[in-house]
């Protein structure tokens, strides 16, 4: 299982970066499992 980021900007967010685009077009438990791993990779980054 993975979980895949895409710039924002590609989307239309924020010229220059520092936002990333998040997709809700699948299941609740697959978005709160993709979160999960979210946190687990932030929190890996901070140690």
């Amino acid at each position: 299982m993975s979980t895949r980021m895409v710039p924002g900007e590609d989307f239309g967010g924020w010229p220059g970066g520092g936002t990333i685009r998040l997709s809700f077009a699948c299941s609740t438990e697959q978005i709160e499992a993709g979160l999960e791993r979210l946190e687990g990779f932030v929190r890996a980054l901070r140690q």
